[in-house]
């Protein structure tokens, strides 16, 4: 059995009225979907964002990667990390590789499979888990863990009250996301998370 004790899990339990994680804990400030990238304010160590899409044009190709570039570039701090949504510029794990391959020095992902999980992605949900964390679970600065309702437009839940699978994202992390990269959680309690990401200690 895997000793999981030196693990960072933390619990965050606030939401965005979109339903996506957010609040602040330990220098760390997750913000809401419906905040610009372009309003961001340095008021902690690290900022956890969504990409946004531009108002104009396609969410995907080199015009909405030249826009994001520039909105990053005008960001007034470090420690800016963003995590991936299904609708915006960062949909997918490559995505989110082409972003640390090729962003502004410096630029930094938080994995955050839920809202990458499109409505039509839920069938093959394990499938889609399995490939993020491959992609991305070795490179990211952060892990943001919360569940997910079944639905036509998919919103996020606390652990355990959706049909995500915690046993399999609990394997996921111990294969691919390094023991000192922070895992946020959305529950009351980190024990919570435990239970539900490694249900067998």
């Amino acid at each position: 059995m895997a000793d999981r004790t030196d693990r960072v899990i933390l619990s965050v339990s606030e939401a965005s009225p979109g339903g996506w994680l957010t609040g602040e804990i330990d220098g760390i400030r997750l913000v809401a979907e419906d905040v610009p990238l372009a309003d961001l304010e340095v008021t902690t160590d690290v900022i956890i964002a969504f990409p946004g899409r531009p108002t104009e044009g396609l969410s995907w190709g080199s015009a909405a990667w030249n826009w994001l570039d520039e909105v990053v570039g005008q960001y007034p701090g470090d420690g800016l990390l963003l995590r991936g949504h299904h609708q915006q510029v960062m949909a997918d794990g490559p995505a989110c590789l082409r972003w640390l391959d090729h962003g502004p020095e410096g630029s930094g992902i938080a994995l955050a499979p839920a809202s990458m999980l499109a409505p039509s992605m839920l069938e093959a949900r394990d499938e889609h888990l399995m490939r993020m964390f491959e992609y991305c679970g070795a490179r990211s600065e952060v892990v943001i863990l919360e569940d997910v309702a079944d639905g036509e437009e998919i919103q996020g839940r606390p652990l355990g009250e959706g049909i995500l699978p915690g046993p399999l994202v609990g394997r996921l992390i111990d294969a691919h996301v390094p023991r000192e990269t922070p895992v946020l959680v959305r529950a009351d309690d980190p024990e919570v998370a435990r239970a539900w990401l490694w249900p067998e200690s």
